[in-house]
């Protein structure tokens, strides 16, 4: 609760826009609902995320289904209807004029908690002072009270009038544009250049006399043209074709009626349209009977109310660019209003107005030109997509041009589309690239075929254009082509509709032969019938042969195996002989142990203990070379009681799986520092530790491991500098596993263990791991060359490794590998 204007104001109804703060100071005593600190806390919550939402939404609330709404919805109310009087209000009085329409569905949510769902729904209700027609899109969907039932329902919606109402206005334009290429009683003709093909509207065939004709020859269009004029018709037709003019065709000429002889003058104006490669691939127009007088100036009205009507810009313009004529569509396209100094210039973006300069300073020459170009909304100064189509008016009698005329089409969602389209197409194409794949398309009537850059490399064909399907075939092996013939004639069968196959191909220019592997599908019509198919190919000359040797290799091993086999059979008598044999050799090992640790060490102990009653009682007595002996005789039986200990702890590293529990480093560590305090407070070393894990181990060998190397450590340090050792810990990661051949199917530690010491040489980080291996002589520093040895055979036991690595006077680096226990 907080105070705002001396009234406590709940939580849950700050902020909120206009509605939270008429929600804020309204009465709710006056209704069921009482003071909003007292609403059910499930109304409250849907509230506060009603309020905060920029998404239009509306709540009915308890059985009578009373009215609450956020901003967003609020413009849908319009300026002078119900807001915000129906706030806190039953639905019915609310809505009495949609009541009938809307409860069937409120009580359908309320009694089933089933959502609903209504797209482009009309429901007319009172707003700006009048009953409007209203589209919505919306959604009822079911809020849960405090006690687990159905306490309301929550509206998400949004309204669809604008839209619906422009799909409307296009279909009655669609109608407009039909119904004006009747009223100007205009024929329409459409020639493919490719094929030769001339189609026409009824109109124009009736004025031929060939009613009966759906598709023709152009030749045929030609005959219903009297004799004189056939020459200059054909020849102006050329000249489009041809690209003079810029395509554009404009002639007069008299056709006469197959059937009834009757003639009539014509004014036929056309355009001819050009691919990338300049080729025409289209020509299409309108023919006019211009016959009488009259005619031609109905129709001239008829076609200024085609204009004015249009949902295309259409302007007129002085030879200087200046706008004298713009029809209701441009005028609301480029959103602005009647000036008399407007330029077509003015009416492009300006990013594109170099661009436009240059197409227009060219129409002179040209006469005409079509492009793509972005308008600019004098409104809001937003780029609009236009297809610019622009072309000279010129003086019959003098051709000079008097005026430019253009007519553009929005083609911003078309733009969209295709930048999308583009987006996924270049996502298709990395795709393929990235799996070396080609595509490929075949017509339905299995002649005419397509295919990428890459598939014309693999068949030897030309970049552009398409080429004939049998052309394709004759670069499949022989032994293969009926099959891949047979399977493409399947794949246009409606039960069957997919390819996948292998089979040879040879570039015949370059000779080289790949195995390839097809896989397609075709698309059929809403009456099964074949449209086209499409599909990729992909190079597995590599996985076909890798196949092959494969499959020769798994001959080779099995007839390997049955030899082996053989061979182990006649092999197993001598292993056992071998097992008997490493069965001796185990118990010689084993008293190898009692005898290290008995017979020898008991001698050895008669020895120090006289040496030692020698050296108290007896030493002065002896001479000065006596005495020297005497200390060799100490040294060397020391060093070999060092040595059967070394000896006797690397024999009992192999232990038992059994042994093994859970084991702090940190306190096997901690027990090696107090062992250890005498000699490193003696050399003043500095051990630095972070916090080690525990692993699963046995516990006095990591001691015996961390024992050896700070000896090591502390022992081999250089002259005037204290010890410093540094010890971190941290995950291993999958290489260094790898590398050292450990168990890839688990997770490692990586102990680390450096210090400042005198290091060793390069060369030397896997020899001082073997047994008796020193690097220093036995007078420079102590002890046997077992220590590391020790700690690699027991770092081994547990399933980790240990490496080093050092640089002569530069310190050395230990670094432990240790198994995580599963529980990490």
């Amino acid at each position: 609760m907080r105070i705002q204007d001396n009234k406590l104001v709940p939580k849950f109804l700050e902020g909120g826009g206009e509605m939270g703060q008429i929600m804020r100071n309204m009465d709710w005593t006056t209704t069921p609902l009482g003071q909003p600190e007292n609403w059910p806390l499930s109304l409250k919550f849907a509230i506060s995320t009603m309020l905060k939402t920029k998404f239009p939404n509306f709540i009915f609330w308890g059985e009578d289904f009373r009215c609450f709404y956020n901003d967003a919805y609020r413009p849908s109310l319009g300026i002078d209807g119900k807001h915000h009087s129906i706030l806190g209000q039953k639905a019915k009085e609310a809505w009495p004029e949609i009541w009938d329409t809307i409860h069937p569905l409120l009580k359908q949510v309320w009694e089933t908690g089933e959502a609903t769902w209504s797209e482009n729904q009309l429901i007319p209700f009172f707003r700006n002072g009048k009953i409007e027609n209203i589209y919505w899109t919306f959604s009822y969907s079911s809020l849960i009270n405090d006690d687990q039932k159905i306490g309301g329902i929550l509206t998400t919606c949004t309204e669809t009038t604008e839209a619906v109402t422009t799909l409307q206005r296009l279909k009655e334009s669609e109608n407009q544009l039909k119904f004006a290429i009747d009223a100007a009683e205009l024929g329409t003709w459409d020639y493919n250049p490719h094929s030769h093909i001339f189609t026409a509207n009824d109109r124009l065939k009736n004025w031929f006399g060939l009613d009966d004709e759906i598709e023709m020859d152009l030749s045929l269009a030609i005959q219903t043209i009297i004799p004189e004029d056939q020459s200059r018709v054909t020849s102006a037709i050329d000249a489009a074709l041809n690209g003079v003019n810029g395509g554009k065709y404009s002639i007069n000429y008299t056709i006469e009626n197959i059937k009834t002889k009757e003639r009539k003058i014509v004014l036929v104006l056309g355009r001819a349209w050009f691919d990338e490669e300049n080729k025409p691939y289209r020509f299409n127009g309108t023919m006019q009977d211009v016959t009488e007088k009259f005619l031609a100036d109905k129709d001239r009205l008829k076609l200024h109310a085609i204009i004015e009507n249009s949902n295309d810009l259409v302007s007129l313009a002085t030879p200087e660019n200046k706008v004298e004529y713009l029809n209701k569509a441009g005028h609301k396209l480029l959103g602005n209003e009647h000036r008399s100094d407007l330029t077509i210039i003015d009416c492009i973006y300006k990013d594109d107005r170099k661009t436009a300069l240059s197409l227009l300073s060219e129409l002179e020459k040209n006469g005409s030109f079509s492009t793509e170009i972005r308008f600019q909304n004098a409104l809001n100064n937003e780029a609009v997509w236009m297809k610019w189509n622009a072309f000279t008016i010129n003086d019959p009698d003098t051709n000079e041009i008097v005026g430019i005329a253009t007519i553009c089409t929005n083609i911003q969602q078309q733009r969209e589309r295709e930048l999308v389209f583009k987006n996924k197409k270049e996502q298709l194409q990395l795709a393929l690239d990235v799996a070396e794949m080609a595509m490929w398309e075949i017509d339905s009537e299995l002649e005419s075929a397509t295919g990428d850059k890459r598939l014309r490399e693999w068949f030897g064909f030309s970049e552009h254009g398409n080429f004939n399907l049998n052309s394709g075939l004759d670069q499949v092996s022989k032994s293969h082509r009926d099959k891949v013939k047979y399977a493409l004639e399947q794949c246009l069968d409606f039960n069957h509709g997919l390819l996948d196959m292998e089979f040879p191909i040879e570039n015949p220019y370059t000779g080289l032969r790949r195995i390839v592997r097809a896989k397609g599908k075709t698309w059929f019509d809403g009456q099964n019938k074949p449209v086209r198919m499409i599909g990729v190919m992909q190079d597995i000359t590599q996985i076909v042969k890798a196949r092959t040797e494969l499959e020769n290799f798994s001959k080779e091993l099995k007839k390997q195996v049955e030899e082996r086999t053989k061979q182990l059979q006649r092999t197993n008598t001598a292993l056992q002989d071998s097992v008997k044999k490493l069965e001796t050799a185990n118990a010689e090992l084993e008293s190898f142990a009692y005898i290290s640790s008995h017979d020898l060490q008991e001698p050895l102990r008669k020895i120090q203990m006289y040496t030692s009653l020698i050296s108290e009682r007896g030493e002065a007595e002896l001479t000065e070379r006596g005495q020297k002996y005497f200390e060799k005789i100490n040294v060397s039986a020391s060093r070999m009681r060092t040595l059967i200990d070394d000896l006797l702890a690397f024999s009992r590293t192999d232990v038992d799986a059994t042994q093994f529990v859970e084991t702090d480093l940190n306190k096997s560590l901690q027990q090696v520092l107090d062992n250890l305090s005498d000699t490193i407070k003696l050399k003043e070393a500095k051990i630095e530790s972070e916090h080690l894990p525990i692993i699963n181990g046995v516990w006095f060998q990591m001691r015996q491991v961390f024992s050896n190397l700070l000896s090591n450590s502390i022992k081999f340090t250089k002259e005037n500098e204290n010890p410093l050792i540094k010890i971190v810990c941290e995950d291993a990661d999958d290489l260094e596993i790898n590398e050292l051949g450990l168990n890839e199917d688990i997770a490692y530690y990586k102990i680390k263990l450096s210090d400042n010491g005198i290091g060793f040489s390069a060369g030397m980080e896997t020899k001082i791991f073997e047994v008796f291996q020193r690097l220093h002589g036995k007078n420079e520093f102590e002890g046997t060359g077992i220590g590391l040895s020790i700690v690699k055979k027991i770092l081994v036991n547990h399933g980790g490794d240990i490496i080093a690595y050092s640089t002569k006077g530069q310190g050395s680096t230990f670094v432990l590998y240790l198994p995580k226990l599963l529980s990490d």
